[in-house]
């Protein structure tokens, strides 16, 4: 018993120790460390681990369970950015509210895990949700398939959302119902890229970018680990191998890309809205970098843990909202549609 003790308790300070380094990764620029997002990705996984500790701990009745107590008192500052506890305030609109809303489609061709939607359909079901969304300003984020159908889908698309000004590079796209007055590539990197589009609500004018940072692109080999991975074999460890590869070049990526997007915001004449696939978590340095000066619809407004993410990794929230304090951020929804492996995320703004 002795010895087992001994392996729990220094498992445990191992753990503690991995946990309060997690809470400075996302001040750490992944192009300096990259390892320290993986650390940010797997916060709320330590957290659980943690409040485990602390409850076999002190059921064993070993003084080790105060380092979990502290190291979790440690943490609370954290919690709002994965659980949120809001009531919805009056959404009546007036001419100075809107409704904005960012969604990964997936290229519109529906979930990784569901056939292919053909070209004659895609347009239409996907019409079917965004309807139901009422957005008057629509940030889409891998919506290339669009370009596809060539100026067909657009035009239904504006017509059928009422959206008929639009910014677009590749599938980082901006539809508005009010006026663009400029518009502008930020940074563009392969399937990546950021824009902003200068817009007009009556006397007033802000800047809304839409950001889509590197994915790490290992969902179909996460998928095939999770469902047929045998780690004695060679391909499983060959796999998992590609995998962290994936995620340093991702996280490397990231951290560049943040750096560019940042600079230009700093110059911005206009109170700013970011809208976007973050293909980060809110304990890493990519919200971190976005998210400073800014509000995050979430935790103003949002309730419970407001998972955007539908794909192989669970419990992700990695698609924001993010806003200048001269906005009041009214509202914060999350709609869990199928026909993606994100989901559409919306918030009433006033300004």
């Amino acid at each position: 018993m002795k010895i087992i003790k001994a392996v729990l308790r220094w498992g445990n300070i191992l753990l503690v120790v991995i946990t309060i380094i997690s809470y400075f990764a996302s001040y750490v620029n992944p192009q300096t460390i990259w390892w320290a997002s993986l650390l940010g990705m797997g916060f709320p996984l330590l957290l659980i681990g943690n409040t485990l500790a602390l409850i076999l701990f002190a059921f064993l009745r070993m003084r080790t369970a105060w380092l979990n107590a502290l190291c979790l008192l440690f943490g609370v500052f954290s919690f709002q950015k994965m659980v949120a506890f809001s009531s919805t305030a009056n959404t009546t609109k007036r001419d100075s509210t809107f409704t904005i809303v960012t969604y990964n489609p997936n290229f519109f061709q529906g979930h990784p895990s569901t056939p292919r939607l053909s070209d004659d359909e895609f347009i239409d079901v996907y019409l079917q949700e965004l309807q139901l969304l009422e957005g008057d300003i629509i940030c889409f984020q891998e919506g290339t398939r669009l370009l596809d159908q060539g100026k067909k889908g657009e035009i239904k698309l504006a017509e059928t959302l009422d959206l008929p000004y639009n910014h677009s590079w590749s599938g980082v796209r901006i539809y508005s119902k009010y006026p663009i007055l400029n518009k502008e590539v930020v940074m563009t990197n392969k399937s990546n890229a950021a824009i902003f589009a200068d817009i007009k609500l009556g006397a007033a004018i802000f800047r809304v970018y839409n950001v889509h940072f590197a994915s790490i692109g290992i969902s179909p080999v996460l998928q095939k680990v999770s469902d047929e991975g045998d780690l004695q074999s060679e391909e499983t460890k060959s796999d998992i191998v590609s995998i962290v590869k994936a995620m340093k070049l991702a996280a490397i990526e990231r951290g560049r890309q943040v750096e560019i997007v940042k600079k230009h915001m700093a110059g911005s004449p206009y109170p700013i809205i970011v809208c976007g696939d973050f293909n980060d978590t809110p304990f890493s340095y990519t919200y971190n970098q976005m998210s400073e000066g800014l509000q995050d619809s979430f935790v103003e407004k949002g309730d419970g843990l407001g998972i955007t993410y539908n794909g192989p990794i669970p419990g992700l929230r990695i698609d924001f909202i993010l806003a200048h304090p001269t906005f009041s951020i009214m509202t914060h929804q999350v709609h869990p549609f199928l026909l993606s492996d994100h989901y559409a995320v919306s918030s009433t703004i006033r300004y």
